[in-house]
């Protein structure tokens, strides 16, 4: 949560993720469109180490398939 690693988004470029830190300190209202789309995300994007795919499929098995709620939850 404090956006030392960021989180792949498919929209990006490369090197880019988002912050969930920052989504989490300064929410605004979901718009799934905006986010499809690319500009509700624009706000949390950031350059930095991106969490790479082993590391997240790794950290969701061991989280019996529940890693967006556990991440929430761990931090």
């Amino acid at each position: 949560m404090q956006g030392r690693v960021l989180i792949p988004y498919w929209r990006g470029p490369e090197g880019q993720g988002i912050n969930l830190g920052k989504l989490f300190d300064a929410p605004a209202p979901i718009s799934i469109t905006g986010w499809v789309q690319g500009w509700a995300a624009v706000p949390y994007l950031e350059q930095g180490p991106v969490i790479n795919d082993t590391s997240l499929r790794q950290f969701e098995a061991l989280m019996g398939g529940n890693a967006g709620l556990m991440m929430v939850f761990l931090n």
